[in-house]
């Protein structure tokens, strides 16, 4: 398979180990586990668990964020990439009394499997445009927004997924300038911290559609090629060194 989607299924399933596994034998090199859940800030206990109210209300059946993580390291996936992220708003009194200090957010990720032998180079990708549902900008993650027609310094392993995935016929590759630091960052994962940064989701139900805006490239990070001089071309600011 090219694409598994998922729609806050995922944490009602006792053996979320077991999801991510099979997903990732059944996905092609490049395919992606796209879905949408829910997610607690810490892990939850096992008497809240056998709530049957908080089960059902796909709350309690939440994995600790960070669980996630791991658990798609173990299975193989590349890093887990968050796409969008809002908080869920207790309205409940009682829902909220027996979940405490506990939050809960509605998150979504693309957990990508990357061949085995994938090149880790980082490069400039320029998006073409076409991909239906983004014809003017492809929204690839929180952090990583690709504008038709410029290209973006994107590290080593997103690299490596936009050849790998389904992506790949929409967007072009070249080395990156000599005037162009890369970074790489782990990417922040944490769907708290980018809810905190995003509307509530109405009431207590499951996953919601309000996205949090990603994030734009900034200024300076626009790919581009050096001039035939040696000079640093249109990417370097004044205060960069020249290319070499």
């Amino acid at each position: 398979f090219d694409v598994i989607v998922s729609n806050c299924v995922v944490n009602l399933v006792p053996d979320k180990e077991a999801v991510l596994r099979e997903s990732f034998r059944v996905l092609r090199d490049g395919g992606e586990l796209y879905f949408s859940d829910v997610y607690a800030s810490q892990a939850v206990s096992e008497e809240l668990r056998r709530d049957a109210v908080l089960w059902g209300e796909c709350i309690s059946g939440a994995l600790y964020w960070r669980d996630l993580i791991a658990l798609a390291e173990k299975v193989g996936f590349a890093t887990p990439r968050l796409v969008r992220a809002a908080p869920i708003d207790m309205k409940n009194d009682e829902l909220q009394a027996k979940i405490g200090e506990l939050r809960f957010v509605s998150a979504t990720y693309r957990l990508v499997k990357l061949p085995a032998k994938a090149a880790h180079k980082a490069q400039c990708v320029t998006y073409g445009g076409g991909e239906e549902n983004n014809p003017e900008r492809l929204e690839f993650d929180q952090s990583i927004s690709l504008p038709a027609g410029s290209g973006v310094v994107v590290s080593a392993e997103v690299a490596a997924i936009m050849h790998a995935s389904r992506f790949s016929r929409y967007v072009s590759f070249s080395d990156v300038p000599c005037c162009q630091a890369v970074d790489d960052a782990e990417p922040d994962l944490n769907p708290f911290a980018l809810a905190d940064r995003s509307p509530a989701a109405p009431g207590a139900s499951c996953c919601s559609t309000t996205a949090a805006a990603p994030s734009r490239p900034l200024a300076d990070e626009s790919c581009c090629v050096a001039d035939q001089s040696g000079g640093g071309g249109a990417c370097c600011p004044p205060a960069k060194k020249p290319c070499c």
